[in-house]
């Protein structure tokens, strides 16, 4: 009996401090170039992609943003969510064109150090395509997969 209520109370104690690591363990050169960038940003949430890399979620007047840096504090790229009535007419152009059965899920606009691009998530039955357009209406890319919600963990 006393070594179960051990180890609930060992996994009580990880669980608790895995949480709490999610806001806490950002490296202060990380929050420093965040809020340089950003000074604005509320509803910040901070999570470690890998190794070399921090993602913030946060609203910036009223839009919902990601944010990513290295740990060095070096600024990786950003998505702003877009509805799609804001959507250039040359984007929706061309999804109308390439993926005309297709239902838009998700928008962002991503900016990165040498472009930037609509991402756009679209969905058609199980499948779900991630296309990349530019601004000007070009494709970039597409990665099409698909959702298997059978599948055991």
């Amino acid at each position: 009996m006393k070594t179960t209520a051990l180890i609930a109370l060992t996994v009580l104690i990880f669980g608790f401090n895995s949480c709490a690591e999610k806001d806490t363990d950002v490296p202060e050169v990380v929050m420093k170039s965040f809020t340089s960038k950003f000074p604005d940003a509320q509803e910040i949430e901070w999570e470690k992609e890998d190794d070399n890399e921090w993602e913030a979620e946060f609203e910036l007047l009223g839009t919902e943003y990601t944010a990513s840096f290295d740990s060095k504090g070096s600024w990786l790229e950003t998505e702003r969510y877009v509805k799609e009535a804001d959507l250039p007419q040359i984007v929706l152009e061309n999804l109308k064109a390439n993926y005309p059965d297709h239902k838009i899920e998700e928008i962002a606009f991503v900016e990165n150090e040498t472009n930037s691009y609509y991402e756009i998530d679209l969905a058609y039955g199980d499948e779900t395509t991630e296309v990349a357009i530019s601004e000007d209406g070009n494709s970039l890319s597409s990665n099409e997969t698909e959702d298997d919600d059978n599948e055991d963990d």
